[in-house]
C-alpha cells in the first residue's frame, strides 16, 4: 500500500491572519506560563502539577479574546 499525503494551501486575508496569530500567541502564551508553574512546582515538592489553562484567565482576560479551543 502507497503512502498518501495530501497538502492544502491558505490564502487568509488579514483579518483572519489576525485571528490565527492571535491564537498562536495565546497558545504559545498559554503553554509557556503552564510548563514554567509545572517545573517550579516539581524543583519545590518533587510532585507533579496537574493544572489546567483555566486559571490563567482569570488573572490575564485577554485570553478570552482568542479561540477557547486553541488553548
Amino acid at each position: 500500500m502507497a503512502n498518501r499525503a495530501f497538502v492544502f494551501r491558505m490564502y487568509p486575508d488579514r483579518r483572519q491572519e489576525e485571528l490565527i496569530s492571535r491564537a498562536f500567541g495565546c497558545c504559545r502564551f498559554v503553554w509557556n506560563r503552564m510548563l514554567t508553574e509545572k517545573r517550579i512546582y516539581c524543583l519545590l515538592t518533587r510532585e507533579t502539577l496537574r493544572n489546567t489553562p483555566a486559571h490563567l484567565k482569570d488573572r490575564h482576560p485577554w485570553l478570552r479574546e482568542g479561540d477557547g479551543m486553541a488553548q
